[in-house]
């Protein structure tokens, strides 16, 4: 009850678009540094689901769930996945994680943060 009181106020305080695009950092920054992308999906989408104040919100909040899996997906040098596409095409998980992948996850979130920011 006290983590959901404590959400609720800092979604007043600060927004739910800003919470929103809290979530979508740190889902992506959690996978960046190894941890699984269902870690921090689940404990930020449960921290700042019921703060929503309505469906779109809400909505937006799952959407920022799964650009930040994406990321972990694409971008994680600790994702199943990323790693075998790396061998498959022959390419460094180092160059393939701070290369295209990544300017292309960084341009995405951007893209993202600011329609989130800016129209809500």
């Amino acid at each position: 009850p006290e983590i959901n009181a404590l959400s609720q106020q800092l979604v007043a305080a600060l927004g739910p678009p800003a919470m929103i695009v809290a979530t979508l950092l740190g889902i992506a920054l959690f996978s960046s540094l190894g941890v699984h992308m269902v870690v921090p999906t689940t404990v930020l989408l449960t921290l700042f689901g019921p703060s929503m104040p309505d469906a779109l919100h809400l909505a937006l909040l799952a959407l920022a769930g799964l650009l930040g899996w994406t990321f972990g997906t694409m971008s994680a040098m600790g994702s199943i996945a990323f790693l075998i596409c790396a061998n498959l095409f022959g390419v460094s998980a180092r160059r393939l994680a701070f290369g295209q992948n990544l300017r292309f996850m960084l341009m995405l979130f951007a893209a993202y943060s600011a329609v989130i920011l800016l129209l809500l």
